[in-house]
């Protein structure tokens, strides 16, 4: 095609046929210049967003031009795609037409990507920002970054990929960590380390030694050994070692669970439910499960009981008249033997006391014993010296518990009292 000569004039839409200014000498311009690379069947999308601009640039607007300039550019492999619009154009948009054409041929499909994306690319002799680039254009859409961002690492080399799993960067961020400034991370082998974190346990790891500002500790280091990341405490959190802590955990979250159901209580795992009848029971019991389905808690039912006049719960016996020591328990405290140490009264005491609401005066019946426990020590075998008193005691503190007060349900609308007292052996209130 040959350049515009001269000075031009106002272009008409087309710009093929241009009249300029005469000087002395009639001459014009036939057609505008215009560069068109040859067909990238590889990525149809991209080359037309190249012509176009081409077009914009020469100023040329009509679909025929268009279309005879595009057909110009075409290899005879890919002309035999489009042969049919070649032999019979469309009147109308001829360019549009035979665009869309090709589009629907060559552009890859959505099924193709997704391949491409989990199988076909890998990282080459590329750098992870132009691996990262080319993902992005096959995704369009498809996947969310955070995906993107698992199937790129997996990808790189397993001693970048460690240290950049953990980073909260963005993808293009991470590109830049991957390669910073066009150069490779250097490593220099890996160490194994046995160090301490202050988790109550010894920890051993084959740590990547590279060349970076700050320690990195990776995923998979948590991952093999349980730990837990406390964003809010900048600490780790280990669940084998931290044990004692996890019953006031779960007891924290299981009142959240069920905070404003005031029906209910709860400790750690077992769930006490009160209604004044079956069908308020059951509306309850609707509202829980509610509850646990929206938070995806699970109850395993063979444990549980639903619609009962009367439920043993956590060592009490409770109905609609109040609460009472369970039997069980009762029966194993009248059985127990008379203790021959210290340690083995202060065991027998501890489960007395459990019920000391139900025993009136208990302070007083118990006294004789605890005198042994004045001075005492831990897994004290010091031999107990029986006389009248204690064995009174003991026996009568076995009575007490088998005739023990039945404690009536607080009625709400009723007056409250405060009683105390004081003794020789104890003070108090109720």
């Amino acid at each position: 095609m040959s350049e515009k000569e001269g000075k031009s004039g106002k272009a008409d839409d087309d710009s093929e046929s241009l009249n300029l200014p005469q000087y002395g000498n009639s001459f014009s311009c036939s057609r505008v210049a215009v560069w068109v690379p040859a067909f990238w069947a590889n990525n149809v999308k991209l080359y037309f967003a190249q012509i176009e601009g081409n077009f914009r640039i020469a100023g040329i607007v009509s679909e025929q031009t268009k279309f005879v300039t595009l057909v110009a550019a075409l290899d005879p492999q890919t002309l035999s795609h489009i042969s049919d619009l070649l032999y019979t154009p469309p009147k109308h948009n001829p360019y549009t037409a035979l665009k869309n054409r090709l589009l629907s041929e060559f552009e890859v499909s959505q099924n193709k990507k997704v391949r491409a994306l989990l199988e076909d690319l890998d990282l080459g002799d590329r750098k992870p920002s132009l691996l990262l680039r080319q993902m992005q254009e096959l995704s369009e859409g498809l996947v969310d970054d955070a995906f993107l961002k698992i199937l790129w690492l997996n990808r790189l080399p397993v001693n970048i990929r460690t240290i950049l799993s953990i980073s909260s960067e963005s993808l293009s961020k991470l590109a830049e960590m991957a390669y910073p400034n066009g150069s490779h991370i250097k490593t220099f082998g890996s160490k194994l380390l046995s160090f301490d974190l202050g988790l109550e346990r010894k920890l051993q790891w084959p740590f990547v030694i590279a060349d970076i500002t700050k320690p990195i500790i990776g995923a998979d280091f948590l991952q093999q050994f349980g730990l837990l990341v406390d964003l809010k405490k900048r600490c780790l959190l280990d669940p084998i070692t931290n044990l004692k802590c996890m019953a006031q955990t779960f007891q924290r979250f299981i009142n959240e669970v069920l905070y404003g159901f005031d029906f209910c209580f709860a400790y750690i795992d077992d769930i006490l439910v009160f209604s004044k009848d079956k069908t308020e029971h059951t509306q309850h019991l609707e509202q829980i499960f509610k509850r646990f389905v929206e938070l995806g808690i699970i109850i395993n039912e063979s444990k549980c009981e639903f619609g009962k006049p009367q439920v043993d719960f956590l060592g009490h016996t409770i109905n609609s008249e109040g609460i009472l020591p369970m039997c069980t328990k009762v029966k194993a405290i009248q059985e127990f033997p008379k203790p021959e140490t210290v340690n083995q009264l202060r065991s027998f005491l501890g489960m007395v006391n459990f019920y000391h609401r139900f025993i009136p005066k208990i302070a007083e019946i118990l006294s004789p014993l605890n005198a042994y426990l004045v001075g005492w020590e831990k897994k004290d075998k010091t031999k107990i010296k029986w006389n009248p008193e204690t064995d009174a005691s003991f026996d009568k503190i076995k009575m007490s518990l088998a005739d023990a007060t039945l404690l009536s349900h607080p009625l709400t609308d009723a007056k409250l009292a405060l009683a105390t007292y004081c003794s020789d052996f104890d003070m108090g209130g109720a």
